[in-house]
């Protein structure tokens, strides 16, 4: 991950990130309480998973997660995105426990 604004830049409350993940890599499902996140997706395909299943994403494809919405991600394929996310801790997500 190459960081682009830093935590420090935003009072230490979300970062700006440029991710770069291998295929077959995952993030299980998780949540933010109280904080939102975004991705947008560079190169490659990532599987969107959440609470309501599994959706493809791609080159060009905006995601804006709410708040306390279960989410996580896994690259089939690898893939490079920008993502804006919070710095408390997340919780994991019910669905995939």
């Amino acid at each position: 991950m190459r960081e682009i604004i830093a935590a420090a830049d935003t009072d230490h409350r979300w970062r700006l990130g440029e991710v770069v993940a291998e295929p077959d890599e995952d993030v299980g499902t998780h949540i933010h309480p109280g904080e939102p996140e975004a991705i947008i997706v560079l190169e490659g395909e990532l599987e969107l998973h959440g609470s309501h299943g599994v959706t493809q994403i791609g080159p060009g494809d905006v995601v804006f997660i709410p708040p306390d919405t279960e989410h996580g991600l896994r690259t089939p394929n690898g893939g490079r995105w920008l993502a804006i996310w919070p710095l408390q801790p997340r919780q994991p997500g019910p669905r995939y426990r």
